[in-house]
Parts: C-alpha cells; structure tokens; sequence
C-alpha cells in the first residue's frame, strides 16, 4: 500500500514474511539524479552508523544492487502515527505520543 510520495520517490507499507513485522519501503523513482541517489546512499549509511535508538526509525535494510542506475529502496520501522510531518500537522497525534507511556515518570 502506498504511504506517500515525494520528489524522488514513494513509501509502501510492507511486511516481513519470516517475523510478520510490518515495515516501510522507501522507494526510488526511475529519474533519481546521481545527486539524490548519493544523498539516499549517505542516509544508509548514517542509519547505519547509528544503529538502534529510542528515537530514530530502525534500519532493517536496504536493497542497492542496482544504485548505479538510482534503483535504491530502504526498508524501515513502521510508524504506526504516520510522517513526522504528518504529525505535526495534527496535534490530536502528538497526544497520543505524549499519553501513551511517556508520563509515567514520577
């Protein structure tokens, strides 16, 4: 299923058959520059680097057999609220992170 799309590619929700993890699929677009496809390859790599956090998407992987021609695709965390964007655009989301075990802490 289609989540959204951008200047360089789209997002599609997926799911992993071994675990049944539900993921994002962030694709690339046929007409990728060899710029924005340097940049996907840098984010990557920065996901990489940083590895598991509380607060940043998990890297579960990546598929760049073909990035000299710009076919690239991450695959990460599902957010089950949507984009960052998504939710900041809409307060009632930003509740529901902040009820939803955040202020338990006394």
């Amino acid at each position: 299923m289609l989540l959204g799309k951008g200047e360089h590619g789209a997002v599609y929700s997926g799911n992993i058959a071994s675990c049944k993890e539900s993921v994002a699929v962030k694709t690339t677009c046929l007409s990728l520059s060899a710029e924005s496809a340097k940049q996907l390859l840098a984010e990557i790599k920065i996901l990489i680097y940083v590895g598991k956090h509380e607060n940043v998407i998990n890297f579960i992987g990546a598929y760049t057999a073909e990035k000299v021609t710009g076919n690239v695709s991450i695959v990460l965390e599902l957010c089950e609220l949507g984009s960052l964007i998504s939710v900041l655009r809409q307060p009632e989301k930003l509740s529901i992170l902040f009820t939803d075990g955040l202020d338990t802490q006394e």
